[in-house]
């Protein structure tokens, strides 16, 4: 199986250990910690873009509870060097796409460059983003909300 996890579904596992209980976050973060680490134990693909891993660096270090910088680089590059972790960057190609998709649709070109690199070769994508559901997004692959909230990242 080959799965893209969205910015906001990585963002709420990831800061999970920063939660306290009492944070409005804590029962979806405790949610999406659970599916991440399933995903990652049953041995799947994780794609992630260039796009997608500077997002998600970015909100770990600049919204909501902060994590330090130096815990966020340690966390990616992890992530990034796993075994089953595939990464690529946007070509000109996607990046074109990605202009004429969201010139189009309305929807931000990021949702489009954190997909496009491995369009043709993804099977689901996990998240919380409504503007997935778009058929320009929701064509590409199968979309999953394993946590049945929807909001787009920056939201809430």
């Amino acid at each position: 199986m080959r799965t893209l996890i969205d910015t906001r579904i990585f963002i709420l596992s990831f800061k999970f250990p920063y939660l306290s209980i009492e944070h409005k976050d804590y029962p979806i973060a405790l949610q999406t910690k659970s599916f991440v680490d399933k995903i990652f134990h049953n041995n799947e693909t994780i794609l992630i873009s260039s796009q997608l891993a500077s997002e998600v660096f970015h909100v770990l270090v600049n919204r909501g509870v902060k994590i330090p910088p130096e815990h966020a680089r340690k966390y990616l590059t992890a992530l990034l060097n796993h075994k089953n972790v595939e990464c690529r960057s946007a070509s000109k190609e996607n990046i074109s796409k990605a202009i004429e998709l969201s010139t189009s649709s309305g929807i931000h070109i990021w949702d489009y460059l954190v997909v496009l690199p491995f369009k043709n070769g993804i099977d689901r994508i996990i998240t919380m983003d409504p503007h997935f559901n778009h058929p320009t997004l929701s064509s590409i692959a199968r979309i999953e909300n394993p946590i049945n909230v929807w909001k787009s990242e920056g939201s809430d």
